[in-house]
């Protein structure tokens, strides 16, 4: 017997369990399959797999629909899909752009590329600390108030900006292609040892002499 996909959103529960209780013959079941083909608009090898059941009767089965192939709820040519900026070495061996209103004085700056470091606090945790690449670049012409001593405006364009990049190389080739020079920072990874407080009991004191004479 033929196996119908019949959990579709063309067909009402109603209809499906008439279906399901009526006794067919071979003849009424091939009619029955092109009907829903033609109301499915699909193909046949993939919509009706065949069976051999015992008791003549009409299977159905709960397939998962495949996300690949899902149906847009928009055009998909017209609208477009997002998709991120591709910051991997693949795009790191195209030529950047240079900047045209940035004169030689900061061409020639020092740029700093460094991975960020995880936070101490757990307010706001972050999964991906770590898995990045920073750009960033030293402030300069920066004026501070002679009366409070602290930082008012600047008119740095690199002053407080940071790129971000997934990979270390894909930050040095964007440097060397804007003509800024590069001070790496390599990460330090702890060793985090357990910190728990039964491990403050596993250590029983130095070892004593007559352990050692017996080593």
């Amino acid at each position: 017997m033929a196996l119908f996909l019949l959990a579709q959103k063309n067909f009402s529960s109603t209809t499906v369990r008439r279906v399901l209780k009526q006794t067919v013959t071979a003849d009424k079941l091939n009619q029955l399959n092109e009907k829903l083909l033609k109301k499915l608009n699909k193909r046949p090898d993939t919509d009706i797999a065949e069976y051999t059941n015992p008791t003549n009767e009409i299977q159905r089965e709960r397939i998962n629909p495949d996300f690949t192939t899902v149906q847009f709820k928009f055009n998909p040519e017209r609208v477009g899909l997002r998709k991120d900026y591709d910051l991997s070495e693949v795009a790191a061996e195209s030529q950047h752009a240079v900047v045209p209103h940035v004169d030689e004085y900061d061409r020639k700056r020092v740029a700093t590329i460094y991975q960020p470091s995880s936070r101490a606090c757990q307010d706001t945790p972050q999964i991906d600390w770590g898995k990045y690449w920073v750009v960033s670049w030293e402030p300069r012409q920066f004026y501070k108030s002679p009366l409070m001593h602290y930082g008012t405006a600047t008119n740095d364009p690199f002053g407080k900006h940071e790129v971000k990049f997934n990979t270390l190389k894909s930050a040095i080739n964007m440097c060397r292609d804007q003509g800024f020079g590069v001070d790496i920072i390599m990460p330090r990874h702890r060793f985090h040892s357990r910190q728990a407080y039964i491990d403050n009991f596993n250590w029983k004191g130095d070892p004593k002499k007559e352990e050692i004479d017996d080593d």
